[in-house]
């Protein structure tokens, strides 16, 4: 039997079956040794980085981003307020990008 990886456990619809993470087993090749490979294989995004901030970094990265959108910085108009929806559209998808790359 194989153990669940931490971060495949955590992402895992169905974890509820497995109980506690230390019981999560499977064997090769079955579902859930697909689901715990794809999970392995995905590229670590900046939504995964954020989430693993301590408070203190993630309260100093909001200060930061807080008043500047730098993702939209560039980007005329995208702090004001009828281009807010424009802003958002690109924070969500700049979270979706890998760790490192830059939006636009």
């Amino acid at each position: 039997m194989l153990r669940c990886s931490p971060e495949a456990f955590a992402k895992c619809p169905t974890r509820h079956i497995c109980g506690k993470i230390e019981d999560a087993t499977f064997t090769e090749g079955s579902e859930c040794d697909l689901f715990n490979q794809s999970v392995m294989n995905m590229p670590v995004t900046n939504a995964d980085r954020i989430r693993a901030m301590s408070d203190e970094e993630l309260a100093a990265w909001i200060v930061e981003t807080t008043y500047i959108c730098k993702c939209c910085s560039g980007i005329e108009g995208c702090q004001d307020a009828p281009h807010v929806s424009v802003c958002k559209k690109n924070v969500a998808e700049w979270l979706q990008q890998p760790v490192g790359e830059v939006h636009g």
